[in-house]
């Protein structure tokens, strides 16, 4: 049990790397890009989704809560 918890906290942890890396990409395109009002849209709201995200799993980090297999397998597969 105790090693499960730990492989899901260490998931979390990547995860929450993941989103903040992702998140600093399209801040990186939007800096580019910010010429064009309708690209800017997109990458405003794609970050206000990427940080909703990244909040949330750090909220379950500090809670010591977990999630479901399948919430872990959806953010990763949206992050790639």
């Amino acid at each position: 049990m105790r090693e499960e918890i730990e492989s899901g906290a260490i998931r979390g942890m990547v995860t929450s790397e993941n989103l903040a890396e992702a998140w600093y990409k399209v801040n990186c395109c939007r800096l580019h890009t910010q010429e064009d009002v309708n690209l800017e849209e997109l990458t405003l709201s794609a970050m206000g989704l990427i940080n909703d995200a990244k909040c949330m799993m750090d909220s379950l980090l500090s809670w010591n809560k977990g999630m479901t297999r399948q919430a872990s397998f959806y953010i990763r597969d949206n992050i790639a």
